[in-house]
């Protein structure tokens, strides 16, 4: 008996899916176990997650990007999903919102986090745009 009877045969690989398509492992959430699990999610830019928001909320793009307006929530969803949805750095995302730090939007993510484990309406609607701009 040789060494080719041992090996199994594997089929061709497939064409790698579409970063914006949804795959099996992308509806999973991120595990230690499977550190290129974000790389398999799909990633959309900012710019969709804003025209998003703004259509939910029914506001223009310049009052979500620039700052100034206490109690945009609004501003503050879109910060929350691009941080969580887009593989963009805090950083960037921060630069992408009229210039705020990276620290600042790590701040507005623990801020929201906490809010959505207090009110189930907005945790609601942050699922229905999780599932628009994931097309799941």
């Amino acid at each position: 008996m040789g060494f080719a009877s041992l090996n199994p045969t594997y089929p061709a690989q497939p064409n790698l899916p579409d970063s914006t398509q949804p795959t099996r492992l992308s509806t999973r959430n991120d595990e230690k176990e499977i550190p290129q699990l974000k790389e398999l999610k799909p990633t959309p830019p900012i710019n969709t997650i804003i025209q998003s928001v703004c259509n939910e909320f029914g506001c223009n793009e310049d009052q979500v990007k620039t700052r100034g307006r206490k109690d945009n929530k609004a501003r503050a969803i879109a910060m929350y999903l691009a941080r969580d949805l887009s593989g963009v750095s805090c950083k960037d995302i921060g630069a992408f919102f009229d210039g705020i730090s990276g620290a600042a939007i790590t701040m507005k993510y623990n801020q929201m986090n906490a809010e959505l484990m207090r009110n189930k309406k907005l945790r609601d609607k942050i699922a229905t745009l999780k599932k628009q701009l994931l097309k799941i």
